[in-house]
């Protein structure tokens, strides 16, 4: 995923055949300094990107931009959202996000990888190598969260991509992403969302066009 700013000459090509690409070109009289205040700049880029839900939100635009009352405003919104999630991926590390100390690192690192494994606050500080005490109290500093609260986000954020990307099951979502009780992961979805992981769906689901 790349974002060029307008106005800025660019080229770019692919370095292998196959290459698809998907765009958005917006303006306004408010773009640009909706943008500087965001934190882009003339040029970002990640490689390591999953494309899911940005595809997702790409369908929804496109779908929505074709009805004739109010789809220019409703993409609008939609357009925000492609933003403020492109800007996770693009601007913000976790690193540089929660100002990542050595302590915590190592746990943050083996949340992201192993969230949908049984993970407990005593594992978390082993594997940090400092007390549990110490541990937890490098956490919250540093993020604002406790651990555990931090490993149900990560497991709602992953939720919610299959929710509005995939026809699974509930059921199957909840053990997908960590969950092995069904009504456990609703009352945490419920807890972080506001509302219940089926509505989420009806919500924002999947828009097949």
């Amino acid at each position: 995923m790349f974002y060029l700013a307008p106005g800025v000459p660019h080229e770019y090509w692919p370095n292998r055949s196959g290459w698809i690409t998907n765009w958005i070109v917006f303006k306004g009289d408010s773009s640009n300094e909706l943008l500087s205040k965001i934190g882009f700049s003339d040029f970002e880029y990640s490689a390591d990107t999953n494309m899911l839900i940005y595809r997702n939100i790409y369908k929804r635009i496109w779908s929505i931009a074709k009805e004739p009352l109010k789809g220019a405003e409703k993409s609008s919104i939609l357009l925000y959202e492609f933003i403020l999630t492109a800007a996770d991926m693009l601007l913000c590390s976790t690193k540089e996000k929660y100002g990542m100390s050595s302590v915590i690192e190592p746990a943050i690192i083996h949340i992201n990888e192993h969230y949908t494994d049984d993970i407990t606050l005593e594992n978390l500080a082993k594997i940090s190598g400092v007390s549990l005490q110490h541990f937890c109290r490098v956490f919250k500093t540093k993020t604002g969260m406790r651990p555990m609260e931090y490993l149900a986000k990560k497991r709602i954020s992953e939720a919610k991509i299959l929710l509005i990307n995939t026809g699974e099951s509930i059921g199957y979502v909840s053990s997908a992403v960590g969950y092995g009780d069904q009504n456990y992961f609703g009352m945490v979805f419920k807890k972080y969302e506001g509302i219940t992981p089926s509505d989420y769906r009806k919500q924002r689901g999947l828009i097949i066009i």
